[in-house]
């Protein structure tokens, strides 16, 4: 279990899930308001798209390192 930045709690890669659905409704307001918003309003868009770009990169880092610990080609010493 993991808890995101707003503290949504669950399994990885239903944080991740949550994360891309959002990134992608982040991308398809910026390109379908694209030609009415003001250089403020783009800016915003792209913050938020890159957060959440942000949060997906740690979470697979997250989920890299969890794969890793739990993997059964790993050896106790």
């Amino acid at each position: 279990m993991m808890r995101g930045p707003e503290g949504y709690v669950g399994d990885v890669r239903q944080i991740g899930d949550t994360y891309l659905k959002q990134l992608a409704r982040l991308v398809s307001l910026r390109h379908e308001y694209r030609e009415g918003l003001n250089p403020l309003g783009v800016q915003l868009l792209n913050r938020a798209i890159m957060t959440r770009v942000s949060e997906l990169r740690d979470l697979a880092r997250h989920d890299e390192v969890v794969m890793i610990i739990n993997s059964p080609q790993r050896k106790s010493v």
